[in-house]
């Protein structure tokens, strides 16, 4: 088989996201690479122009050029190596790998969904958890993707924890994820619709939030989310720009949320709040 890549180059959360929920709509494609602006897109040259036409329906721009017959599994494996949070104490790493001598382990395969610990948005996300105190605690990670928050928040001591998002294939993903960390109370909830997400969290409170989200999704959630928080509970927010941090925080003071940190990492930002 001869095979094509689709380069498509990106410069904002939102575009990425954009292109993300294009190539997954389409499904047939071979491999998948993020950089730091752009997405390569291998496909077989059988579906090369359906991709195209696809991608120009979607409004993206892009480039194409000839690929060599290549090894996909092998790449896919090469592309994402373990994580060492913490050395010695926490490490990320995917199935197909070696198990580490850390203390705490999680095991994430991420497919087509978002989260495995290398992106800045994730690694922030996880670096400000280990400052927290999750003990006995409830927790809402909004956006879940893998799954790869919610258990490190059960790990760290949560009483349970609610994973929502509204993509089939990271729910599927994250189900599969918890089945290989052999966790118990971590729930994980398939939402598309503002309905779907009071269904599931009707009757429920949480002591923390966890959205690692474009910003003009946390800007249309928190609002939706806020009746679920306890009070006095703690909101942490990532997968936005530094350039960001402003409106975010414009944002979040209008509700009476009062700002406890912030990380900044590669351009993208990172804020805990105390709520509400």
């Amino acid at each position: 088989m001869t095979y094509s890549q689709f380069v498509l180059a990106f410069e904002t959360q939102e575009e990425l996201e954009k292109i993300l929920n294009a190539i997954y709509l389409f499904q047939d494609f071979e491999s998948i690479e993020e950089t730091s602006n752009s997405v390569l897109v291998a496909v077989e040259d059988s579906f090369s122009a359906d991709l195209a036409q696809h991608f120009s329906e979607m409004h993206l721009a892009f480039t194409l050029e000839k690929l060599k017959t290549q090894n996909w599994n092998q790449i896919f494996e090469s592309q994402i190596q373990p994580i060492e949070i913490i050395p010695g104490e926490w490490t990320i790493r995917a199935s197909f790998h070696p198990k580490s001598n850390s203390k705490n382990e999680l095991i994430v395969d991420p497919k087509m969904s978002f989260g495995t610990g290398s992106h800045s948005t994730t690694k922030m996300m996880i670096e400000s958890m280990m400052d927290l105190d999750f003990h006995e605690k409830t927790v809402l990670d909004f956006g879940s993707g893998t799954g790869i928050l919610a258990f490190i928040a059960r790990k760290l001591g949560a009483q349970s924890v609610v994973g929502l998002d509204n993509e089939p294939f990271a729910y599927e993903n994250s189900i599969e994820n918890r089945a290989l960390n052999q966790l118990s109370k971590v729930d994980f909830h398939l939402t598309q619709t503002q309905t779907d997400i009071h269904k599931v969290l009707h009757q429920m409170s949480f002591d923390i939030l966890l959205a690692n989200i474009t910003r003009n999704t946390l800007m249309h959630h928190v609002p939706l989310l806020k009746q679920y928080l306890k009070p006095q509970s703690i909101v942490m927010l990532s997968g936005f720009l530094d350039t960001d941090i402003a409106a975010m925080h414009t944002f979040m003071t209008d509700f009476g949320a009062q700002r406890i940190s912030e990380k900044i990492d590669q351009g993208w930002a990172c804020l805990t709040y105390k709520s509400f």
